[in-house]
């Protein structure tokens, strides 16, 4: 079993997301192969200024800006952030897995080596990781 979790999101009026190297939130800072940790991209492939980040500890990102989503009392409508982004990456990895591996395993590091590599992520995510779908 594998678990995808949000990096989480922070932001006030001095501070746009969290280092998680110096401000552990769990379960995104959990070292575990079996945890998958997502931060959120804008429209531009731009990390999302509210998303928690760290290369040590966020694995992949996923678009997280507005996406249209399921919200309250039976409506719809655009929401931000990483809670959006993991169920994409937690979607796609379910595909390699029925699709393309016989293994949860082999589907998670599908998920990981086909990832598109963007040079100015990798300050934010393990090797600049942005989710994609092959």
């Amino acid at each position: 079993m594998y678990f995808v979790v949000a990096a989480g999101n922070f932001q006030d009026q001095y501070i746009t997301g969290l280092d998680l190297r110096e401000n552990k939130r769990f379960p995104a800072c959990c070292i575990d192969n079996r945890v998958i940790t997502v931060g959120s991209t804008n429209e531009k492939n731009e990390f999302s200024v509210f998303s928690n980040y760290s290369p040590m500890y966020v694995d992949i990102a996923a678009p997280g800006e507005y996406i249209y989503s399921t919200l309250p009392r039976n409506n719809y409508g655009y929401r931000d952030g990483t809670s959006v982004a993991s169920p994409i990456v937690a979607g796609i990895l379910g595909a390699y897995y029925y699709c393309y591996t016989d293994t949860i395993e082999e589907a998670a590091e599908k998920l990981l080596v086909d990832s598109k590599i963007i040079k100015e992520l990798s300050e934010k995510v393990q090797e600049g990781r942005l989710v994609e779908f092959k």
